[in-house]
């Protein structure tokens, strides 16, 4: 096995017992019907697309950020120095 797959697995083992933990039982639970069991997987999507969303709106606001730096302090050229615009003679 990968040590991928095993952080994978020690991962979910790790959930599992912080969920039984919080909730007293596991997923072995036969006390929700189909469409509690469905229920619950949109909710959770639903908060899988809001931390995409959160991480989607910070990486643009990074790059936004970097892009305006640059401007701002001009950007390096392959020589190291800084490259700003240059008039023509």
């Amino acid at each position: 096995m990968s040590k991928l797959l095993n952080e994978v697995i020690s991962e979910f083992q790790q959930r599992e017992a912080r969920g039984f933990s919080k909730y007293g039982t596991t997923m072995d639970r036969e006390d929700l019907s189909l469409t509690e069991w469905i229920a619950h997987l949109r909710e959770e999507l639903m908060d899988a697309i809001l931390y995409l969303k959160k991480l989607e709106n910070d990486t643009q606001r990074r790059t936004d950020y970097q892009e305006e730096d640059s401007r701002v302090n001009g950007s390096s050229n392959t020589d190291g120095e800084a490259d700003y615009p240059r008039a023509s003679l």
